[in-house]
């Protein structure tokens, strides 16, 4: 019974490992049956398709993956996808006829002259090795254009509809239907958008509105989008304003993730072959084998917080050398070298009378380690207001502070004969941040001045300009100085952590009091209990105060079927004052599902109470709730969601995001997508994976463990890198599991452990074990005839058995007679 053991564990792990040299002997003598000697050959275990190996380039460890070996001349060799060759750090611009060949697969010599892989079966070990020409000197995380998916022709809906009826004491009640629609056209390269709302109120006309109609297009060579339509312009510089024209600006998410925000570039001479480690708060955070000479390090991951990067040189002789680099993350800090830009040409919006075209402009530049300037111009034509800034953040040891200076020259004047001299129509900004690491805080200031009354912003001259036939007129109330500051704090541990903020005002004389207002809030836990302590206060212009304090209590209540929370809060007005208990509820056995209930009692409306539960079965989501006081009651219902229309046909989904994916299984139906737990394919083949991240690579998986339709998914993990608003189809290869598992019987013959089962072109399908059990490969045609082999002292046997398709649609097992 023990040596049967051991030849159920052979049978078992033989074909998983997945190779066996035709080198290696095997000593089959204590494989005996009843007494016989069986003449059991394994060497013919080595087949074509895919096999689990450890994959290294240039002796460099990549990671373990799924290859497919096929026959190529005399010998057994992988053959890379465009998926696999995608994790081998290549110079994409020297591979661009890759993405034109439709092979499914290449054989790595065909492909890169000089470059040859080599197996060592052993250790399931594939070695590949690629001329150091074809490799890429950028960094690794760094994504060649040439590898952005720009997707398929897709049209997408998203829709957001809901209903609301409202009955109140003494009025009229009120019912009001809304719909707010996002839509979505993926032509080609293009991206097309456009929104529009649809909203009637009791038994009125329904209203259907359009706006926001703008196409982008990514522009690889120089790192830029085009869009055109009605446009916003950033608010970056200036306030932001609505336009019809174009728009071109640098998207800095095409450079590669390593290289996002600040990081300073370091520069040096190295005496000899040396090792430069860079330390952050004591960690390292990079390091590279540098050659003797003079190094240029651009490449340093993003660094957060205020502090000191410690820089190392560790000699070929062991002497080390430190340099210590102040770093700041003030936002306005780009590396050295690098640029940002927008460029914005159009037409103002409608709402402003006349006929005025816009032009803005504005560049940021990273002129070292410790500076950074960026400057802009905003006119509109003809030529009655323009602005004008120029500005730098400076990184020092004590953070990061950045000063902007603004003049606006226009024809409309708040007072006349101004004393500002110089600095009429100016204003000035000043920010400064720092983390302080001695006591873990951060700290951040901003300081905005005035100079002149006769400063505007381009909104606030329209509005001037125009107040007498726009719908708003220009709020004479002006601020001469606007301060905030910010202060967040971790304490100790199990102390929790406090946070503080405020603003400060300083209107011009004659204009009101000064208005402030600051909030003080402190948080922490108690084992699972979490509470948060607030106060807030504000003073208006006039000098009008309103304070405020509340606490809130949040206590787990997690069980074997629900996770289920409950809330309390306490809020204190200036004369009123509220209290609240809710219970909000997650259904694991429905993990769509989430519900809550909430009553509170006040001193305006005494009492009140209501409800909500909402529903996302991966298509749409659903909502319905209800609430009541002793005045009025509301009762609404919302359903939210987005359909796709592409070539395979439609799939909904409930969320979607600027960029999606169209995941195509046929055969895996009612899998799901394990980064969406919701999100399953659906009864078509198809499923949607919404807030993909542009430029960047993401890796979609299908959950085929829980399948319950008999497939197999040959590879259930895939890269997508999609193109910014596309619709890349990412299409995994499913085969159908059927029954693939035979039994032998024969009547005339005991079929012994190690026959082979044989097709007509002698090719081996499987082995059968001590109990006639096959397992046969994936896609073996049933009614086919297959030959059954053995030896047995010293003489050869077969039978023939014909597989015919099982009745018995609950088994995996086929029965089969041998004759």
């Amino acid at each position: 019974m023990k040596l049967n053991k051991n030849i159920i564990f052979i049978l078992f792990f033989l074909p998983i490992t997945g190779f066996t040299s035709e080198n290696e002997i095997f000593k089959t003598e204590f494989l005996t049956y009843l007494g016989h000697n069986e003449k059991i050959d394994l060497d013919d275990m080595i087949k074509p398709g895919r096999h689990y190996v450890l994959v290294y380039v240039n002796g460099k460890k990549i990671s373990t993956e799924n290859i497919e070996f096929k026959q190529y001349k005399d010998s057994l060799a992988p053959c890379f996808s465009q998926q696999d060759i995608s994790k081998f750090n290549l110079d994409y611009d020297k591979l661009k006829f890759i993405g034109g060949m439709s092979s499914e697969c290449f054989f790595i010599e065909n492909i890169l002259d000089g470059a040859y892989a080599t197996l060592d079966p052993d250790d399931e070990r594939l070695d590949v090795n690629i001329p150091q020409i074809y490799l890429s000197s950028k960094s690794d995380d760094y994504i060649y254009p040439s590898q952005w998916d720009r997707g398929v022709n897709s049209y997408a809906l998203k829709y957001n509809m809901n209903m609301t009826s409202i009955r109140e004491k003494n009025y009229d009640n009120t019912y009001s239907y809304n719909g707010y629609f996002q839509q979505h056209l993926n032509l080609y390269s293009w991206r097309i958008y456009g929104n529009n709302s649809l909203s009637a109120r009791n038994n009125s006309t329904m209203k259907n509105k359009f706006y926001d109609l703008f196409a982008e297009n990514s522009i690889a060579s120089i790192k830029s989008n085009l869009t055109v339509g009605e446009i916003n312009t950033n608010g970056d510089y200036f306030n932001w304003v609505k336009y019809r024209g174009v728009k071109l600006s640098s998207d800095n998410r095409m450079n590669a993730t390593s290289l996002s925000g600040f990081a300073p570039s370091i520069r040096g001479v190295a005496s000899s072959p040396s090792l430069l480690s860079v330390e952050y708060n004591g960690r390292v955070i990079y390091e590279k084998n540098i050659p003797a000479g003079e190094y240029n390090i651009q490449d340093l991951p993003r660094t957060y917080g205020n502090g000191y990067l410690n820089v190392i040189l560790t000699g070929a002789d062991g002497a080390r050398t430190v340099q210590e680099i102040p770093i700041s993350t003030i936002s306005s800090l780009i590396r050295p070298g690098s640029y940002e830009y927008s460029l914005n040409i159009g037409s103002l919006d409608s709402m402003y009378p006349g006929n005025y075209w816009l032009t803005q402009a504005d560049i940021k530049y990273g002129i070292n380690n410790n500076l950074t300037m960026y400057s802009g111009l905003q006119s509109i034509y003809p030529n009655d207001y323009a602005q004008a800034m120029i500005g730098g953040t400076l990184n020092t040891k004590i953070g990061g502070v950045s000063l902007e200076y603004y003049r606006s020259f226009s024809d409309e004047k708040m007072t006349e004969g101004s004393s500002c001299g110089l600095f009429c129509d100016d204003k000035i900004v000043l920010n400064y941040e720092e983390d302080i690491s001695l006591i873990d805080a951060n700290l951040s200031l901003s300081v905005t001045r005035y100079l002149d009354k006769n400063y505007f912003e381009l909104s606030d001259f329209m509005a001037n300009k125009y107040s007498y036939n726009i719908n708003r007129s220009y709020d004479n109330y002006q601020n001469r100085q606007v301060s905030n500051l910010s202060l967040r704090k971790s304490l100790p541990e199990n102390y929790g952590g406090i946070s503080a903020s405020g603003y400060y005002t300083t209107p011009w004389k004659g204009s009101g009091a000064d208005t402030y207002g600051y909030s003080l809030s402190y948080n922490n836990n108690i084992g699972k209990l979490s509470y948060n302590i607030s106060f807030f206060s504000y003073r208006n212009r006039d000098n009008k105060l309103d304070n405020t304090f509340s606490i809130s209590l949040d206590i787990p209540l997690e069980t074997k079927k629900k996770n289920l929370n409950l809330t309390s809060s306490y809020i204190n007005y200036a004369d009123s004052h509220n209290t609240r208990v809710s219970l909000v509820s997650n259904d694991k056995s429905l993990d769509e599902a989430n519900y809550n209930f909430w009553m509170d009692r006040g001193t305006v409306n005494s009492f009140g109470n209501g409800g909500s539960l909402s529903y996302n079965n991966g298509r749409n989501t659903k909502q319905a709730g209800y609430s009541k006081n002793e005045n009025s009651e509301m009762i609404y219902g919302n359903i939210n969601g987005a359909i796709v229309l592409h070539d395979g046909g439609i799939t909904s989904a409930s969320e979607l995001g600027k960029t999606f994916a169209i995941v195509k299984a046929i055969g895996a139906e009612d899998i799901n997508i394990a980064s969406n737990s919701n999100i399953k394919i659906n009864s078509s083949g198809y499923g949607i994976v919404p807030y993909m991240s542009p430029y960047k690579k993401n890796y979609i998986t299908l959950d085929s463990k829980k399948s319950k339709n008999m497939s197999e998914v040959e590879e259930n993990r895939l890269l997508v890198i999609p193109d910014n608003g596309s619709s890349p189809l990412v299409e995994f290869k499913v085969n159908k599991i059927g029954k693939n598992i035979i039994k032998i019987h024969s009547a005339s013959y005991d079929i012994p452990f190690g026959a082979k089962v044989m097709d007509d072109k002698n090719n081996v399908l499987g082995i059968a074990d001590q109990s006639g059990f096959v397992l046969l490969p994936q896609g073996y045609e049933e009614n086919k005839e297959l030959g059954i082999n053995w030896s047995k002292d010293s003489k050869d046997y077969k039978c023939k058995i014909k597989l015919k398709a099982n009745p018995d649609a609950s088994s995996s097992i086929i029965n089969a007679d041998c004759v």
